[in-house]
Formats: structure tokens, C-alpha cells, sequence
């Protein structure tokens, strides 16, 4: 007759816990992958977690603006828009804290969308953020999100903005920055 001795009953909770790891694992990429092909981002740990990437002002005929965000996890926002077309060029650098990429993802692209459309020309301008840092030219700025919410939107039109998130990812295409 089977009887569960003590070594067997260790044997199989460590077959248990490999198994459920092993789901977990499988079940974590999986989301993983379908969020990256969801949002249209590549995504790249980073391990320096103080980089900031700066792209610089292209030419005059297809000028892209360039803006850095950092948060206190180190997540970094690389976006390129070309402001005579519809065009946003975005790569994302992930960081440590994985938890909150769609969040942080679709706060990157609405304010580039706010950024690259004309009605929020004024705001573009103009310093958002009390952590921004612009070129005298205007080619780049590189915003600091511990800073809060930017001072030209007020909350509601910050939610407004976010709701528009699925129409901006679908006008997205994507080209890596290297």
C-alpha cells in the first residue's frame, strides 16, 4: 500500500511549487508579450536605472522633438514627434517596476499627443512641469514626472486626454531609435 512519508510529502510540495512557478512564469510573459504587441512599444530593461536619453533636433525639414521622462523607479521615455506629420516615433526603456508599464506607457503617449497637436501649441511652448528643461531652440525638453501633473491641463482634461489613448496607439508607428 502508497503511504505519504515525510520525504515524500516534501518531494511532491517542491514538484507542486516548481509547477505553479512554472505557470506563473509562462502566464507573466504571456501577458507580457501581448501587452507589448498591444501598446506597439519594445521594451528594454535598463540597467542603469539613472539614464536619460535625449534626441536631439533632426533637420529643418522634419524637425523631431525630443523628451525624456523620468520617474523615481528610473522608467525612461524616449518620443520623437514630427510635428508637419502624424508621425510619433516612441521607445520605451523599462526600468525595475514592472507593475505599472501600461499606466506609465499610456502617460507617455497622450502628453506627446498633446505635445504634437497645435491646439496645445501655448502649453508646448511653454514649461508644463516645474522639473522641465528646454533647449533655447526649442528642440527638446526632458520632463521630470515626480514634478505631478503638468500645470497646463487641469485633471479633467488630464482624464480627457487618457481616454483618447487607443485612438493615439493606433496612429503609432513605430522605428527603433538605435
Amino acid at each position: 500500500m502508497f503511504t505519504l512519508t515525510r520525504s515524500r510529502l516534501v518531494l511532491v510540495a517542491l514538484i507542486l511549487v516548481v509547477l505553479a512557478g512554472s505557470i506563473i512564469f509562462v502566464a507573466l510573459t504571456a501577458a507580457r508579450l501581448i501587452l507589448d504587441d498591444y501598446v506597439g512599444v519594445q521594451l528594454h530593461r535598463v540597467m542603469d536605472t539613472t539614464v536619460i536619453r535625449e534626441l536631439r533636433h533632426g533637420n529643418a525639414g522634419s524637425p523631431p522633438y525630443a523628451i525624456s521622462f523620468v520617474v523615481p523607479e528610473s522608467w525612461v521615455y524616449d518620443v520623437r514627434t514630427h510635428i508637419n506629420g502624424p508621425t510619433l516615433v516612441f521607445e520605451y526603456l523599462l526600468g525595475e517596476n514592472e507593475s505599472r508599464v501600461g499606466e506609465d506607457v499610456a502617460a507617455a503617449i497622450f502628453y506627446v499627443a498633446a505635445l504634437s497637436n497645435d491646439e496645445y501649441k501655448e502649453e508646448r511652448d511653454n514649461p508644463w512641469w516645474s522639473g522641465v528643461a528646454a533647449s533655447t531652440d526649442d528642440t527638446y525638453f526632458v520632463w521630470d514626472m515626480r514634478a505631478g501633473t503638468p500645470s497646463g491641463l487641469s485633471e479633467a482634461e488630464f482624464e480627457a486626454l487618457a481616454a483618447n489613448v487607443p485612438a493615439i496607439l493606433e496612429s503609432v508607428e513605430l522605428t527603433p531609435l538605435d
